[in-house]
Parts: structure tokens; sequence; C-alpha cells
């Protein structure tokens, strides 16, 4: 059965208009429902309509409860069903990632091969032609001395000198089709103490640290006002429930 039969059947079984949980669903929200439209009416004016608004919170927490336990069942079956399938696409994606993974480790090495032997072959022709230029000047100064020129063959010994440019193509192919070259760069912290203090001292933005939100929530919670750390302000939200 294709993806789209099965959604098809579990809709069917799960939601369809003879099925239980559809059955049971139209029970709940015929039970429930003239609770809500009171709850969303009602209009507090004194001690008795305030009594009366708890009571509706009391009944809706025990219908919130209620539906819970009517969808559970249900989500628990599409879950099921849901990790079957990503169980499914894990194992088979994650085989042709890891065979492309392995195959992009494979051409790298080769990259960093040719690369390597190539800033060598470089070295080799960089160092061939200072040798060459050097050779050029003393011949030059020699012939400069020979004529009288003293001083011009000092000025060519000892002037720098500039070896052309040299460049070896690499062996393997400029661009391979479908090959996509990409580096990427990430940064890692060696010693927070010391990034906290260029950012004290302005050296580093800000943006560079970032409040752990869970830590502080966490002393928040347990020093509650008492909470005194510089920068960081207790906020306190408060709101109403009802117990069924």
């Amino acid at each position: 059965m294709s993806e789209t039969g099965l959604v098809k059947q579990l809709e069917g079984e799960i939601l369809g208009p003879e099925s239980a949980f559809a059955v049971r669903r139209t029970e709940k929200r015929r039970e429930w429902e003239p609770i809500v439209a009171s709850a969303k009416t009602v209009a507090i004016t004194d001690v008795e309509t305030y009594g009366h608004a708890v009571g509706l919170g009391r009944l809706l927490q025990t219908a919130e409860k209620s539906l819970g336990e009517l969808f559970t069942p249900a989500k628990k079956e599409i879950d099921a069903v849901k990790k079957v399938v990503l169980d499914a696409e894990k194992a088979d994606i994650g085989e042709v990632m890891t065979a492309k993974q392995e195959l992009g480790r494979k051409v790298q090495a080769w990259d960093a091969v040719q690369a390597k032997l190539r800033a060598e072959e470089e070295r080799k022709l960089r160092e061939a032609a200072r040798k060459e230029e050097e050779e050029r000047k003393l011949l030059e100064a020699i012939e400069l001395e020979s004529q009288g020129e003293v001083e011009e063959a000092v000025r060519v010994l000892d002037a720098p000198s500039l070896p052309p440019p040299v460049m070896v193509q690499t062996t393997v192919a400029p661009q391979m089709a479908g090959k996509v070259s990409r580096k990427t760069y990430k940064a890692t912290v060696t010693s927070l103490k010391e990034l906290v203090a260029a950012v004290a001292k302005g050296i580093v933005p800000i943006e560079a640290l970032q409040a752990d939100q869970v830590f502080l929530n966490r002393q928040a919670v347990s020093y509650r006002e008492g909470l005194n750390y510089p920068g960081v302000n207790v906020v306190a939200t408060e709101s109403v429930n009802f117990r069924s």
C-alpha cells in the first residue's frame, strides 16, 4: 500500500464518521459545548457570579482532562505508524548519506594530496627561479665591473631579487561536473573567562555572549524576588487555573 493509501486508511479508521473515535468525540462535544458557551458569556458582577464562574472553570478543567483521554489513544496510533515511516526513512536516507559522506572524504583526501604535491612543485620552481635570477644578476654585475662600472655592479647585486611568480596546475580536473566544494567555519570557545573579559573591555561585541536562560529561570524559581544578579530582573507572572 502506498503512503497516501495508508494515510487514507488511517484517516478512515480514526476520523471516519462511523469510527469509535468520531462517535465518542461527538458525544463529548455535545456534553461540553453548553459549558463552553456559558464560560464565554459569563459576566462576573458579584460574589454569586464569581462563584458561578469558578464552578464553570472546574467543569472546563474536567472537560479538558476528559478530552485529553479521548485523543491520547488516537495520537498513539498515529505516532506508532509515524515511527515506522520515520525509522524506514532514517535507515534508507542514512545509508545514502553515509555513502555520500565517505565518498566526499575520499575526494577531499585526493584534493589534499594534490594540493600538497602542487605546493611542493611550486616551491621547487620558485627556488629554481630565485637561483636563476641570482645568476643573472651576478653575470650582469661581472659584465658591469669588467666595463669599469663598479658602483653600478654593486647596485645590481644589492637590488632585491624579483623572480617571476610560478603556478602549477592541479592534476585533477579544474571543476568536475557535480562536485561542489564548500569550506565552512565555526568558532570554539577555549576560555570563557577570557571571552567575558574581552566583552567587558569592549574588545569583543556583546553578541558573542548569550545568557543561559534555563539556568537563570531555575535561579528565579529558587530565589524568587530574592534573586539579586546584576543585569537580571525577576518577572513574576500570575495565572488562574481550576481544579476539577
